[in-house]
Formats: C-alpha cells, structure tokens, sequence
C-alpha cells in the first residue's frame, strides 16, 4: 500500500502598504496571525512575504513635520476623524495593539526605501523585523518615522531581531518592486541592482555597520526612484486603497482581514485543485474608511479588489 505524503507549497504573499495607514499595520498583525493558524493546523505550506511600497500622500513634505491630529483632521474633519479614530482602536485592541495617535507625519519614503533595502539584503528574515519596529514605532511610540536619526537608530538598534541570516534566493531588483510579478524563485536578473554589497551579506552582519552609516545613506536617495514609480505602477494597476494583499498571484486581498479568512485561503491553496469563485459569495473585508469589500481570485497582472 502506498501513502501519498502531500508536497509542501511555498505561498508568496505580496502586500502593498504604506505607514501611515493604521489599517496596514493592523492587517500585518492579522496577516501574521492568519498564518499562524495555518502552521497550527498543520497545513502543509510555507510563506514568503514581502512588502511594497505605496505613498499614500506623495504631497506631503519630507522636511516639515506635521502633527497627526492637524494631519488626519484636515484630511478627513474632526467629526470624521473621531469617528475613525474610535474605529481604529477598537480594531486594533482586539489585536492586542495600544495605538497613540500623538507625533508627526510627513513623507514615507524614505522609511519605504529602508524597507527595500532590509529585503535587498536579507529577504523577509531582514524585512519583516526592520517593518515591526517601524509600525511601532509610529503608531505606539509616536515617533517620527521620516527623521533620518529615527530612522538610523531603528536599522542599528541592538536588538537581535535585526542580526539575520543572508537571504536565501537571489537579491531582487528594481523589477522585483512589483506585486504582480509573476517571479520565478531561480530568475535573479531584469532591472537594476538595489544596491546592496558583497559585505551586507554576509552572515550575521546588520543592515549598516553602524549608525553613522545608516544615517548617511538614509539621506541620501538611493532607491528613491524604484519606491516612487513601484508606488505609481502600483496605482496604475488599481491600487487606491492599503493594505492591499495579493496572495498566491490569484486572491487579492483590499483592506484588513480577519486571521480567520486567510486561514480559509490557505486552506484552498495547500490543496491543488480548481477554484470556481462565485463573486456574489465574495468573503467580506474593511477597507481603509471602515466600508466592506470583497475578496476574489484575479489574475496576478491586473490585481484589483472586486466590490
């Protein structure tokens, strides 16, 4: 008798986000959470998950802070903003997060190019600790993200989470920017080299040698193009709301999700079979502003939410 032992499926999960959305940093928490209910039950799958840049609010500048409470009541009303605001917490304390809405904002690019860099280097290994501390740092500690000294000390902070291992597939290029790339884990060519050294590589070492270092190339702008036109071909595919989350190169995933729903998702992806999605029964989701969207399977060139 024989016995067929199923064969593990690596899932690429591929998240278009931006700091300043609270929702983004909610939905990497329920992302996270989802995948590991998929490890809990076992199922045979394994993740890789990167993370693209969008800019939300291109306009801001990268210079002149503002403070979040002038920010989101300009943008939204004050009325509006309380109302949101509630929404958020609510939202975010069920996923054990304490939001502070105190500090300033101002341009995310350069916390975007840091982001690309760490993935440059280190794959998820690198990227997924370095977007931790961002997100908490904005959103629970009040911090500012766009200062280049904030910046600095985040890459360079002692914790161990931020000593990783080289990454295991080939660096990514610019090309590599785009969620809807149909990439081939053996290709390691197209577009131009992000810029990494034969010494950020190897094992052990940290995204900079030290904090001076960070700083300086944090003021710099390298990767500053590759974070802007992956941002704008981002919206040019449909992208006008964040999270959003392409899994598999099939389901498109607009605004936060419960741990429960990509559970279901996985749970279909870990058996190869045909899916036939009936939009009208399309699994439900909160976008941005709080309203319900839907998620359905699209083809990984024109990724879109379906509503």
């Amino acid at each position: 008798m024989s016995i067929s032992v199923p064969t593990r499926k690596t899932i690429k999960i591929d998240v278009v986000s931006d700091f300043l959305c609270a929702w983004c940093y909610i939905g990497h928490i329920e992302l996270e959470h989802g995948m590991a209910l998929a490890r809990a039950a076992s199922l045979p799958v394994d993740f890789v998950v990167q993370y693209h840049p969008f800019i939300l609010h291109p306009s801001l500048p990268s210079d002149i802070p503002i403070t979040k409470q002038a920010f989101y009541e300009r943008k939204m009303g004050a009325d509006k903003w309380q109302q949101t605001l509630e929404i958020i917490q609510g939202r975010a304390k069920q996923e054990g997060l304490e939001f502070s809405f105190e500090g300033v904002v101002r341009q995310t690019a350069r916390a975007h190019r840091l982001l690309q860099r760490a993935y440059a280097i280190g794959g998820q290994t690198a990227q997924q600790p370095l977007l931790k501390r961002l997100f908490r740092a904005f959103f629970e500690q009040g911090r500012d993200i766009g200062d280049a000294r904030v910046l600095a000390e985040l890459a360079t902070a002692s914790d161990a989470e931020l000593t990783f291992a080289p990454a295991t597939t080939p660096r990514p290029t610019a090309s590599d920017l785009d969620p809807y790339k149909d990439a081939d884990p053996d290709e390691g060519e197209g577009g131009a080299d992000l810029g990494a050294s034969a010494d950020d590589t190897v094992f052990g070492k940290r995204l900079f040698k030290n904090r001076t270092e960070a700083q300086r190339w944090i003021e710099g702008n390298e990767l500053d193009a590759a974070v802007r036109a992956a941002s704008a071909d981002a919206a040019r595919k449909g992208v006008s709301g964040v999270p959003f989350t392409v899994i598999d190169g099939r389901w498109a995933v607009s605004g936060c999700q419960a741990p429960a729903c990509y559970l279901k998702i996985f749970e279909k992806l870990a058996v190869p079979q045909p899916v036939n999605v009936d939009l009208s029964k399309a699994i439900p989701a909160l976008a941005p502003d709080g309203t319900k969207v839907s998620v359905g399977l699209v083809a990984a060139t024109a990724a879109v939410a379906t509503s």
